[in-house]
């Protein structure tokens, strides 16, 4: 994961080790918490205790809290940053460390200003998970996401299936030049063969007419190929062996060889 450095320097870490790192660590959460939604609940419940009293409508229009043990024990309670050391430790490998200290940040802070946006420009400069539009995040956050953040993620899946659309075009283009250049093999493989096919058959048919002017092949209309005055180059012709021919059979009647 550490590339080498120098005596006495910070070994550097690689982004993807890092991301790697990340994504495994939510995996084995993800798996420990099944349900995100509720973990997300809890962990707004542990940051914001009081958000959870029971409260009551008193008759001059005014919110009471209904139960004051209930209350007692919120207040002794640790609450916003001061609980973040309480917490889980799959809600950071879940959520990211950038939602889970923007859900812990005092709620005042936000009045007019979007913890949405908070989050993901904090995950964006020091790394982690960003917040992604779910239901376990609004209940993380505790608010739903501004237009800026619809807007971006959409960009964001616009951008996701233009470079996948890319990469499959790639891929495809690159399987068809692989098809492309082993048919061009297979053809120069076939063509050589036949070649040599052709050569070995030429070398065979003068070899058997050497020894058996009979079996030479004719035309389709039963004529005899050759260049010589007897249609062979030896001086057979289809009826008749040549003089050298004749001697070797004891005839010079081709057609008693073919009986």
């Amino acid at each position: 994961m550490r590339d080498a450095s120098r005596a006495g320097e910070p070994a550097a870490v690689r982004r993807d080790d890092v991301d790697r790192l990340v994504y495994e660590r939510r995996l084995e959460a993800s798996l420990r918490q099944r349900d995100a939604v509720e973990f997300a609940r809890q962990v707004r419940r542990t940051l914001w205790p009081d958000e959870e009293l029971d409260r009551v409508v008193l008759a001059d229009g005014r919110e009471d809290i209904a139960n004051p043990d209930q209350a007692r024990r919120v207040v002794s309670a640790p609450r916003g940053r001061d609980a973040l050391r309480t917490l889980n430790p799959d809600a950071v490998a879940l959520f990211g460390r950038a939602a889970v200290e923007t859900a812990a940040m005092d709620r005042d802070a936000w009045t007019g200003n979007c913890r949405w946006c908070f989050a993901d420009a904090s995950a964006r400069a020091l790394g982690g998970l960003a917040p992604a539009d779910s239901p376990a995040y609004r209940a993380l956050l505790g608010s739903d996401p501004c237009p800026r953040d619809r807007a971006r993620w959409q960009q964001e899946t616009t951008a996701r299936r233009k470079a996948r659309a890319r990469l499959e075009a790639a891929i495809e283009d690159r399987r068809r030049a692989e098809a492309q250049a082993r048919a061009r093999q297979e053809f120069r493989a076939a063509r050589d063969g036949l070649s040599a096919a052709s050569q070995r058959h030429a070398t065979a048919v003068r070899s058997l007419a050497s020894v058996d002017p009979s079996a030479a092949p004719v035309t389709a209309a039963g004529a005899p190929q050759g260049r010589g005055p007897g249609n062979l180059p030896c001086g057979c012709t289809y009826a008749t062996y040549c003089p050298t021919h004749a001697a070797m059979f004891g005839t010079s009647d081709r057609s008693v060889s073919r009986r």
